[in-house]
Formats: structure tokens, sequence, C-alpha cells
């Protein structure tokens, strides 16, 4: 917590305390703070580098779109596409198998649900999220419908 507290995350492309750990992509948050944590802050022997295309496969090389989805524990929508964004790939591969997992388990919890299953979209902004009685819909406002139409384009939250 002391990194969080500290807060010393720097946009120069040196990353969480000048150390460049973390100047990439998503690095303030949880994807460059747990690496600037174990490989600077608690120091070498403190961590193990796993598998990528098991543990964070992001469909980002010719080895991981080829690892079978049974061996694969953590998918990272990223390179492959969110199935919520309705770009589904058009390959035989990991990409496509994640993708197809997910709406698996999108259909189990709208079974759990008692509600109808929903197809899968197959047109970018298609996608209708599960209707869950006590969540906050303005939170989730331009995320999928009619953001492609705004002069700034999508935005996530708000």
């Amino acid at each position: 917590l002391s990194v969080l507290r500290k807060g010393d995350f720097r946009y120069d492309g040196t990353g969480w305390e000048g150390s460049r750990v973390g100047h990439n992509y998503g690095g303030e948050t949880i994807q460059g703070v747990v690496p600037f944590y174990f490989k600077v802050v608690a120091g070498k022997g403190s961590y193990h580098i796993a598998e990528a295309c098991i543990y964070d496969n992001m469909g980002d090389t010719d080895e991981c779109r080829e690892k079978p989805i049974n061996e694969v524990k953590i998918f990272h929508f990223t390179v492959c596409q969110k199935p919520w964004y309705c770009l589904i790939s058009h390959k035989e591969n990991t990409c496509l198998a994640a993708q197809n997992k997910w709406w698996e388990f999108r259909w189990d919890i709208e079974k759990i649900l008692n509600i109808p299953k929903t197809k899968i979209c197959s047109r970018k902004f298609e996608y209708t999220a599960i209707d869950m009685p006590w969540q906050d819909h303005s939170l989730f406002e331009g995320v999928q419908r009619g953001c492609q139409t705004k002069p700034k384009g999508c935005v996530k939250f708000k």
C-alpha cells in the first residue's frame, strides 16, 4: 500500500518512481504497480515469472494464439478484442475460443437469472448488457450505444 499512498507515478516515460517499470499502457493501474512492487520494492527472489500464454494470454503471439483454450488460466482481452465490443475473431484460434468461452459464461449467468439467452453480437455496438435491477445504468452511458457518433468517441466510465 505504501507505493499507492506515495503515488509517485511519472508520465514522462519512467513510470513508478522513475524506475522505468509501468511506463506502458495501463502502467498506472494494477498492470504496472504489481510488477513495480515485485521487481523494485520486494526485489529478486520475491516473484516467479509465469508463462504469459497460460496466465495472461492476450493472443499477441503465434504461440499464444495456438495455445489450447483448456490450458489457458487467464485470458486478457486486448489484442483479441473484448466480446462485448462485438468484434468477433474470424480465425479458428485461441482468440475465437476465448470469446466463445466468455459467451458461455454469460449464458450461464443468464440461466441462473432465468432470463433469455442472448445471441452473440456480430456488429460493433450491437451488444446488450445483462440488465441487473440494482445497477446504475448511467455509469455506463456511452460505452456501447451511440458512442460512435460522439465527437470524442467512446468513453469507458463517467
